[in-house]
């Protein structure tokens, strides 16, 4: 399992734990939603312009 800590020098001394906390939560969400919204319009493209859904990886 990763370390959910990030290092002390990655975040500025002047915001504090908790803090830095909240607002990496708020990071992970919003790229976490971002990634989702990235693969919709990569599968929603491919079906515009090929006419067919796009094999799945496995």
């Amino acid at each position: 399992m990763q370390n959910q800590n990030p290092p002390h020098d990655l975040i500025a001394p002047t915001i504090q734990p908790n803090e830095a906390r909240k607002r990496m939560r708020r990071l992970e969400r919003a790229l976490d939603t971002a990634n989702e919204a990235v693969q919709i319009a990569s599968d929603e493209y491919y079906y515009l312009m090929y006419g067919r859904e796009k094999e799945q990886r496995k």
